[in-house]
């Protein structure tokens, strides 16, 4: 039932957190953003029942009670969902409920009993993604949830929701745990304090780049709005192996890849360049 931070350079523990009445089990990823506007990253954790936040310094600054004595197995999103300064906390509970919080002080924004929906137990233990996924102005929670044995699987079942949540500011959180490399964490250079020296730096992104199509079967299409610079292109599967790499002295303003047979997946290309390098997931259909 404890958080504990290490200092990246030397594994050497910074603090550690557990609640004051009956810690229990922190099973679920921490999540970390500047909730509060403070300048600094907060760490959002789930010990059990209870779904909580730190500050930079270890100290908790609130906690809420998950109705039904559920839990949020696969961590929350941090995303304002109310239009307001402060970036919010949703989550998804084994109860079958999904709950977005107030982020400046735990109090609840608007909850959603899938469980009810469904009509039959329905536990939503998925991480869920905050986007715009329609593009209607209105942020989306997408969340997934059901029931699984083994090894009777034969009695298994599930569903996925989309839901439109309400006008916010974001940002985005369209993965499990954010981006790529799972870092859970909504970071930037503006959380640079000198006494919090370590951030993560979230994708850079290469100028006027487009990779078409993200569907693809063997050749993919690089676009710039001006003549490319010197790249070169990695793929990766998605537990992070290479499968290909290939540079490009650049110049033209259009180039065709192809690339090795593939089996449907889903798949991670990495744009290097002089200036910095991005990354986008593509699917082999």
């Amino acid at each position: 039932g404890q958080v504990h931070c290490l200092n990246a350079a030397d594994g050497t523990e910074k603090w550690s957190y557990e609640l004051p009445s009956s810690p229990l089990y922190v099973g679920a990823p921490t999540s970390m953003g500047d909730i509060n506007n403070d300048g600094f990253l907060e760490v959002v954790f789930n010990d059990w029942y209870r779904l909580g936040a730190l500050d930079h310094n270890g100290d908790l600054l609130w906690v809420y009670n998950i109705p039904g004595y559920g839990q949020s197995f696969r961590g929350a999103a941090l995303a304002d969902v109310n239009e307001d300064a402060y970036m919010d906390v949703t989550f998804c509970s084994s109860e079958g409920t999904v709950i977005s919080l107030n982020g400046l002080d735990g109090s609840l924004i608007r909850s959603i009993d899938l469980q009810a929906d469904f009509g039959m137990n329905f536990g939503a233990e998925h991480g869920p993604l905050v986007a715009d996924f329609n593009n209607d102005g209105v942020l989306d929670v997408f969340a997934a949830g059901g029931h699984a044995e083994y090894p009777a699987i034969e009695n298994n079942y599930g569903a996925a929701y989309m839901i439109s949540w309400g006008a916010g500011n974001g940002p985005d959180w369209a993965m499990f745990q954010r981006d790529y490399r799972r870092t859970a964490c909504v970071c930037n250079d503006s959380l640079l304090q000198t006494t919090e020296p370590v951030v993560i730096a979230m994708e850079p992104t290469v100028p006027d780049i487009s990779v078409y199509p993200t569907l693809f079967v063997r050749e993919l299409l690089l676009v710039g709005k001006e003549a490319l610079p010197p790249l070169e292109l990695s793929l990766y599967n998605i537990s992070g192996l290479l499968l290909y790499s290939q540079a490009f002295t650049g110049g033209d303003k259009k180039v065709i890849v192809t690339l090795p047979e593939l089996p449907p997946a889903a798949y991670i290309l990495r744009i290097q360049t002089a200036a910095g390098q991005s990354e986008q997931l593509l699917f082999r259909q």
